[in-house]
């Protein structure tokens, strides 16, 4: 996993010995006996950096994972989902990211679009918002519930739906073991104090 540490170049020449340091535990140590693949695991680590609003960083792990085969529309199935869990104000910033990113990887854009709107004319539109899926075609239903564990642990303060949110991921074969892999992948970008509190979380509803 190393790959997605390619594109922090300044920061390798300007702190070398910091940068080996973060590269070895981020991504070689937490991915040791990780439940994870590969795709699994960058696509959880681009949510974190949308939870923890880190674009600079988001910016640089997203030119390595398009080399590794991460494709644009899951970059946009994930990008949508993210606004249903940090807010439009705070993914905002992503969208240009990631319009940047593709410009320089000469990705056509806007994509084809992959809307299946399921809404209803008298439904909630809360519960429209944030449980109907309005967009398919890149990521499977497992996917994208690990995407919306990162989000949440990453985003913080959401401790009630991140419960929720375990659940659903148990319904659909992400056990608890998986959430821990993502927990690990995910403590280097949002520090120890929000991955202990989920790992609780975790520990007391599986």
């Amino acid at each position: 996993m190393k790959e997605l540490f390619a594109y922090f170049t300044a920061f390798k020449k300007r702190d070398p010995e910091f940068h080996e340091k973060f590269e070895n535990f981020a991504f070689e140590e937490v991915f040791e006996n990780s439940l994870l693949s590969k795709k699994e695991s960058i696509l959880v680590i681009l949510a974190s950096l949308i939870g923890c609003q880190s674009p600079k960083a988001f910016k640089k792990i997203l030119k390595a994972s398009l080399d590794m085969n991460i494709t644009p529309v899951e970059v946009k199935q994930l990008l949508y989902q993210s606004v249903v869990y940090v807010g439009f104000g705070k993914a905002h910033n992503f969208f240009g990211v990631v319009s940047k990113v593709f410009d320089m990887k000469d990705i056509e854009y806007p994509l084809e679009s992959q809307y299946v709107a399921k809404y209803e004319v008298n439904k909630n539109h809360f519960e429209s918002f944030c449980f109907d899926d309005i967009y398919d075609g890149g990521l499977s239903e497992c996917e994208k519930q690990l995407i919306a564990f990162s989000l949440l642990v990453s985003h913080g303060g959401c401790e009630n739906q991140l419960e929720s949110n375990i659940e659903s991921n148990l319904a659909v074969g992400n056990d608890g073991e998986k959430l821990i892999s993502v927990l690990r992948a995910i403590l280097p970008y949002i520090g120890v104090p929000r991955a202990s509190n989920a790992l609780e979380i975790i520990k007391n509803r599986y």
